[in-house]
């Protein structure tokens, strides 16, 4: 649709983009012609509050309150990274409680005669295999039982939560999944639960249960921090993976589609601003972005635009969500070096972050 006096932007609002990581958080803000920015710590305790800090020095500078802010955010990044978040139960159906433990069979070290089994991203006994399944096109297969959710929440301290329920082609029928959770907040009003079938309805268990998993084991810790942002402007919202943006709200409600939040934002200015340099030099194909923070570093390769991907890796976790297709390793400015049992170097992807 052609541009209108109407849906022009307001010359005089105050527009402030903040991209945040574990090191630093840096704001730039645009009032018509004029341009501030910020440069300052982030805070790791606390990361909404170097956010709120760098989105002030803007405003100061340019005058005026804040009208929009677009937030780039690692907090959930760094969290998956770091393995880092609430203590999250799972509930699968019965006999597929070693789901995650067993994934996709796939051997990290193939010639390897003695492997040490891999951790499980949620420990077994966190585990909980309820009866009652479907086929995979939605017919009652056997009736539901969930006896051993009620038993599992009786043996429970009144702790808050997180759950991730992830069941057989939820992505056909997510009823029985809906019915868990139901009885899980009746009886746990306090708690969060994350369901596969919401955060990615595909019909491979393996990635809907690590995805849902991922998203329940962060959630608590962006919603609390995307509470504190709501101050700091008239109208907030989150760029998502796959480079668009999202509410507070929506960002809080399915956190995973933030995952690569910030590492979207680099990959798609980085592409922007080599546009020029490309459309000038014929013999490049495209260009490799590089942002390395101080915690991860994150790289793109971009022919004409940045390509999308359904499925992403952070760390451990493999992400079944749309995403840019960039990589994010565990490695950056600031990631802590150790020497392992074997002698050999690692880096990362423990980081020293703002406050070594």
């Amino acid at each position: 649709m052609p541009a209108t006096p109407e849906t022009l932007p307001d010359p005089e609002r105050l527009i402030v983009a903040v991209d945040t990581g574990g090191t630093f958080t840096d704001a730039v803000g645009r009032r018509g012609d004029r341009v501030a920015v910020a440069k300052v710590p982030s805070t790791p305790a606390d990361p909404a509050a170097a956010v709120l800090d760098a989105v002030r020095r803007v405003a100061a500078a340019l005058g005026g309150d804040a009208d929009e802010l677009v937030h780039g955010t690692t907090v959930a990044t760094n969290a998956l990274l770091e393995e880092r978040g609430a203590e999250t139960w799972l509930v699968v159906d019965a006999g597929f409680e070693d789901l995650l433990a067993i994934g996709r069979q796939t051997r990290p070290e193939l010639y390897a005669l003695h492997v040490a089994p891999r951790e499980s991203l949620v420990p077994r006994p966190l585990t909980v295999g309820v009866r009652g399944r479907i086929d995979a096109s939605g017919a009652a297969v056997e009736p539901v039982d969930l006896g051993a959710l009620h038993a599992a929440i009786d043996a429970m301290d009144a702790r808050p939560r997180s759950w991730a329920v992830c069941l057989l082609h939820a992505g056909v029928d997510a009823a029985r999944e809906r019915e868990i959770r139901d009885v899980i907040l009746a009886r746990c009003p306090d708690d969060r639960v994350t369901l596969s079938s919401e955060v990615s309805a595909e019909p491979r268990e393996v990635e809907r249960a690590t995805t849902a998993v991922a998203s329940a084991m962060v959630q608590p810790v962006l919603a609390t921090y995307l509470a504190r942002l709501e101050p700091a402007a008239a109208s907030v919202c989150v760029m998502s993976s796959a480079g668009g943006r999202l509410s507070l709200v929506e960002a809080a409600a399915r956190p995973v589609t933030t995952a690569t939040s910030g590492p979207a934002g680099g990959a798609l200015a980085a592409q922007e601003i080599a546009r020029a340099v490309v459309a000038r030099e014929p013999r490049l194909r495209g260009v490799v972005t590089f942002d390395m923070g101080g915690t991860s570093t994150d790289v793109a390769l971009c022919v004409g635009a940045v390509p999308m991907r359904r499925e992403s890796r952070v760390g451990r976790f493999s992400l079944s969500v749309s995403a840019l297709d960039i990589h994010t390793v565990g490695a950056g400015g600031g990631s802590v070096a150790r020497v392992d049992a074997g002698g050999g170097l690692r880096v990362g992807p423990r980081s020293a972050g703002a406050d070594p």
